[in-house]
């Protein structure tokens, strides 16, 4: 539901990245489990839910790395990974959404932007011309995908909100992760406190 740059480096991601301008401009975008480090065994390696995205403009760079602009479409559940030789396929189910009804949208939405909020005001993590960008946002399902997006959660953090398919459920996830970023501003804030205590004393 987002747009997001990313950099690709790697030489079967860009063969990937160049064979899909080819054909229709749409490319599967997986996260890579933490645990491993290659993609020996795409099967094991890759999540099995990643986002459907159209490539909406790339830019060579001068050390060889693309930097790709995507506009999310769906999410999709991936089967069957083969490896070309050049770069991995593998067909897709385009996932449904459960839609959330009008009311809870709407306190949910405004429990959302005050933690945004906060989070702006009290860390890094979130900065002022991105938190602008999320108060024009409307839509539910499009707001938790920007405020994840913009707000450095760990791959599986961010992966539980993606394969989220029932958007009150993934609002709940949403708010448990903004809660938790204020937590440790919070401890952060009083550790840094004492430490200056005590080397005043």
């Amino acid at each position: 539901h987002t747009a997001q740059s990313l950099f690709v480096g790697r030489q079967s991601s860009i063969q990937a990245l160049e064979a899909a301008l080819e054909v229709d401009r749409q490319i599967l975008v997986v996260a890579q489990c933490e645990d491993t480090e290659t993609l020996d065994d795409p099967q094991k390696s890759l999540y099995s839910v990643g986002t459907l995205a159209e490539i909406v403009n790339v830019l060579t760079l001068p050390d060889g790395t693309r930097k790709v602009m995507l506009s999310g479409m769906a999410r999709a559940a991936i089967r069957d990974v083969v490896d070309t030789g050049s770069f991995l396929v593998a067909p897709v189910v385009v996932l449904e959404e459960t839609p959330v009804n009008a009311r809870t949208a709407t306190a949910l939405t405004r429990t959302t932007l005050n933690l945004a909020e906060k989070i702006a005001k009290q860390t890094t993590k979130l900065h002022s011309d991105a938190y602008a960008a999320i108060l024009g946002i409307k839509d539910a399902a499009q707001l938790v995908d920007a405020v994840g997006a913009q707000i450095g959660f760990s791959v599986p953090s961010l992966q539980s909100l993606l394969e989220e398919l029932d958007i009150e459920a993934r609002f709940a996830l949403l708010l448990g992760l903004l809660e938790a970023e204020l937590e440790m501003a919070a401890t952060s804030k009083r550790a840094l406190s004492k430490a200056r205590e005590q080397m005043e004393k």
